[in-house]
C-alpha cells in the first residue's frame, strides 16, 4: 500500500507538546490509516518555549515505517522541513501592527523623497522643463506648470503600474516586485535556516556518539 507524504519548506507550531507529522506534511493515504500517520510523533519539544527545529523527510519515513511497516512511502514534497516552534500560540497585537507599519512607511517616504529630490538637483530637473516648455510652446517661463504637473502624475501612475498596487488592491493579478522579492528573501532565510539547523544537528550528533 502506498502512502504520499508532501512535507512543508517551513511551519509553525504553537503550543503543542509534539511535532507530528501533521505539523510537517500532507498526507495521503488510505482513509482508514491517514489520521493515526498524521498523529505520528517526530519531535518531543521537551517544555521549550520558543525553538526552531529541522526535520528531514528521512525522520518522517523512517517514524512513519515504525508505525505502519510494510508500506511504500513516497516523498512528493520538500527534503527538510523547518519548524518554528512557540510554547504559547502567537497572535499579532493590532495597536504594534500598525505603529510598526508607519513607522517603516515613514522611512520609506523619507528614503524615497531624498532619493528623489537628490536625483532631480543631479539632473537640474527644473532647467530640463524649461527646455522642454521653449521647445514645445516657443515661449520662456520660469514655471512651466504643465510639464511640472504632467510629470508628477506620470511618475505616481509609473509607480503604481511598476509596484502593481493601489488602495491596497492589486492593478493586475501578477506578484508585485516586492512580493517577488519578499518571496526570494523567505526563501534564502529558511535555506540559510535549513544549513544551520543541518550543521547543528551534524555536532550534536558528533558529540553524542563521542560521549558513548
Amino acid at each position: 500500500m502506498d502512502i504520499y507524504v508532501k512535507p512543508m519548506k517551513k511551519t509553525a507550531v504553537s503550543g503543542e507538546t509534539h511535532i507530528t507529522v501533521k505539523h510537517v506534511c500532507d498526507v495521503q493515504a488510505p482513509a482508514d490509516i491517514r489520521e493515526r500517520i498524521e498523529n505520528v510523533k517526530l519531535i518531543n519539544v521537551d517544555g521549550a518555549k520558543k525553538k526552531m527545529y529541522l526535520v528531514s523527510v528521512i525522520d518522517v519515513i523512517k517514524a512513519i515505517d515504525q508505525s505502519f511497516p510494510g508500506h511504500t512511502i513516497n516523498n512528493v514534497g520538500e527534503m527538510d522541513t523547518v519548524v518554528l516552534y512557540h510554547a504559547i500560540e502567537q497572535k499579532d497585537i493590532y495597536w504594534w501592527k500598525w505603529l510598526k507599519i508607519c513607522v517603516i512607511g515613514l522611512v520609506f517616504a523619507i528614503g524615497a523623497s531624498t532619493a528623489l529630490m537628490s536625483f532631480h538637483n543631479d539632473a537640474e530637473l527644473p532647467k530640463v522643463f524649461k527646455a522642454y516648455h521653449k521647445m514645445f510652446t516657443g515661449e520662456e517661463t520660469e514655471k512651466p506648470r504643465v510639464i511640472q504637473i504632467s510629470y508628477v502624475v506620470g511618475t505616481a501612475a509609473g509607480i503604481i503600474i511598476f509596484f502593481n498596487n493601489f488602495g491596497g488592491r492589486k492593478v493586475k493579478e501578477d506578484p508585485s516586485p516586492i512580493e517577488v522579492e519578499m518571496s526570494d528573501y523567505d526563501k534564502n532565510v529558511t535555506d540559510t535556516q535549513v544549513d544551520y539547523l543541518a550543521a547543528r544537528r551534524k555536532k550534536e550528533e558528533g558529540t553524542r556518539n563521542g560521549n558513548h
